[in-house]
């Protein structure tokens, strides 16, 4: 028919296809076009499909079919991409190799490599073998009686007999001038006044020092070179024994309360059990976690506790068989253990840790009887306990020392902070002279600081070195002599 635009064709609604099933039918663009050659159109696929009485449903049916159609081909031109895989072989899947634990030395973390295992029941059964290897490394720790064998763990570097007449230097000698057997505080201490010698110390970093317990005529410490030493404090100050049973930096040691044993703990994750007088190694555990800290229990010394990087405090018997199994886990720490202190007549022992809080113990219980903890509370990584026991000082990292009872409810005494000193984000140690009237500390500006108890008020600063001073120990017979040690490496003595 001629119009003014064109022409057009007459078109009738009697083919079975209406102006809404035309749009239903079209709007599905991925079925207009049939894949027969012979057909070009919708509706010359419709006619050759033929007619039936009702269009619309046969749209519908053949809506359908193309739909088959189109599954048929997208599942085929998946196998042809299949087939064009170099080898046609199928993807294998990566197997990641055992991780590392993050605090070993040999951690490779994200860089560690994969491995290809092309029979997945052996896949199956490597990883298997790994989860428990894992778990027994986790769960258990390995225990030795004797030290390794073909490796020097001890070196003595001075004549016993010529220092010592009885030929041992475990006994207090009697040829210093002084009596080193007197009551601890019976006796009125001063601050002391300057630096009069100092030991050669460590290659690197003093972390710890302890005088020999009542007499104080030895001085242990150790530091990152993973080394103990033992120094003579009176004759010639020289270097008695070193102790090399640790193959990384050590971090704190403890004599038990005859002196002739004491602990270590170090980075490798051992503690040993020495010997004082011959250096040899008692006994060794290794534990799955850096120790931090180590302390006998005064009520049994067969007993241990160590503070661990993994929030959690052991409980060992050393005499027993089954030494290396803790008999107790004190476990409600949410951060790393700093330091362990005996409170209240050895019947509590007192943590801190990562997490800012302290936490007092009755032993062999896993739960605390007292949390000191605060929004406004500053970690608090050092506690001494004054000599009366009646009071706690921790060393706050906000520059304060803040003091707690010591038994009872363990109460703040906010009349006691001690201010004038710069910790510096150090875990530097706290001290109190015998009678309990001078509490010392060190510096992050490797100056000693000392306090009046009473007054809270600064006496004495003595400028020792440019690096923190972290270690001090006051000795136990003398009016104003004090250990002092820190990063520089020397240890300082003080009179």
């Amino acid at each position: 028919m001629a119009t003014v635009q064109g022409y057009s064709s007459d078109t009738s609604s009697d083919d079975g296809i209406t102006p809404k099933n035309s749009d239903t039918f079209i709007s599905r663009s991925q079925y207009r076009l049939d894949p027969k050659p012979e057909v070009d159109s919708v509706f010359g696929a419709q006619d050759s499909i033929g007619m039936a009485e009702d269009g619309a449903e046969e749209v519908r049916n053949y809506g359908a079919v193309i739909e088959r159609q189109h599954i048929d081909a997208y599942t085929l031109k998946q196998k042809l991409r299949q087939s064009k895989r170099p080898g046609n072989f199928p993807l294998k899947k990566r197997k990641k190799r055992k991780a590392n634990d993050a605090t070993s030395f040999d951690y490779k973390g994200p860089w560690e490599s994969s491995s290809d295992n092309s029979d997945e029941n052996s896949e199956g059964q490597n990883e298997a073998s790994d989860v428990d290897k894992e778990y027994e490394s986790e769960s258990s720790s390995e225990a030795t009686e004797t030290e390794p064998t073909g490796k020097k763990v001890t070196e003595l570097f001075a004549d016993i007999g010529t220092i010592y007449p009885d030929g041992t230097y475990i006994h207090a000698p009697v040829d210093c001038g002084i009596n080193l057997g007197k009551i601890a505080g019976s006796w009125e201490c001063f601050s002391p006044r300057k630096a009069v010698y100092s030991f050669d110390g460590h290659k690197k970093g003093v972390n710890k020092l302890e005088f020999f317990p009542g007499s104080g005529h030895l001085l242990l410490s150790c530091g990152n070179d993973g080394e103990v030493k033992l120094w003579d404090v009176y004759h010639k100050r020289k270097l008695l024994r070193a102790f090399y049973g640790h193959s990384h930096a050590v971090k704190d040691i403890q004599f038990n309360s005859s002196g002739t044993e004491f602990l270590s703990c170090s980075y490798d994750r051992k503690i040993i059990l020495w010997c004082t007088e011959s250096g040899s190694i008692k006994k060794t555990i290794q534990v799955n976690a850096i120790p931090n800290a180590v302390k006998f229990n005064p009520n049994n010394e067969n007993e241990i506790i160590v503070g661990l990087s993994n929030h959690k405090i052991y409980h060992y018997d050393l005499s027993s068989s089954n030494f290396s199994n803790p008999i107790q886990v004190y476990s409600h720490h949410l951060g790393a253990i700093n330091s362990l202190l005996v409170v209240e007549d050895n019947r509590r022992f007192l943590s801190t840790s990562d997490d800012k809080s302290v936490r007092i113990w009755d032993w062999q219980i896993d739960s605390p009887v007292k949390v000191i903890s605060d929004p406004t509370q500053h970690s608090m990584p050092v506690a001494a306990l004054h000599p009366d026991e009646d009071f706690i000082a921790l060393q706050s990292m906000d520059n304060t020392v803040q003091v707690i009872h010591g038994h009872g409810k363990f109460k703040f005494s906010r009349k006691k902070v001690f201010k004038g000193h710069n910790v510096a984000g150090y875990g530097i140690e706290l001290c109190f002279s015998p009678d309990g009237r001078v509490l010392m500390s060190g510096d992050a500006r490797g100056v000693a600081v000392f306090w009046d108890w009473k007054t809270c008020k600064v006496v004495r600063k003595i400028k020792l070195c440019d690096n923190p001073i972290t270690c001090i120990r006051s000795h136990p017979q003398e009016v104003s002599k004090v250990a002092l040690a820190g990063l520089d490496g020397k240890i300082f003595y003080c009179v």
